[in-house]
């Protein structure tokens, strides 16, 4: 049972991580990726909770990550841990990502 937006902004921001998490996206999934998440992110903002706002916002990002085609850049920004907003540890971003 969803308490308050704050819930279901967490809960949907919990149900895509582990939906992409169990996803092998390529190039061209990936710009897909994207425009879901642009969606999504219209959908958490219109909840007016800043908090779930901004880590939606690094989530979105994420989609990014998947049209990486070189392996240094990848690798890069997986160490980086303050790239969007340091939302994900770089064990989080393999996770995804592998």
């Amino acid at each position: 049972m969803v308490k308050s937006q704050m819930d279901l902004g967490l809960m949907v921001i919990r149900i895509l991580q582990r939906h992409l998490k169990r996803q092998i996206i390529s190039l061209e999934g990936g710009f897909q990726i994207i425009a879901d998440l642009n969606a999504y992110h219209s959908f958490v903002a219109s909840l007016k909770q800043q908090r779930i706002t901004d880590d939606f916002s690094n989530l979105k990002m994420l989609g990014h990550v998947y049209i990486v085609s070189d392996a240094k850049d990848l690798a890069q920004i997986v160490r980086d841990v303050t790239r969007y907003g340091g939302t994900f540890r770089p064990e989080e971003w393999i996770s995804l990502v592998t």
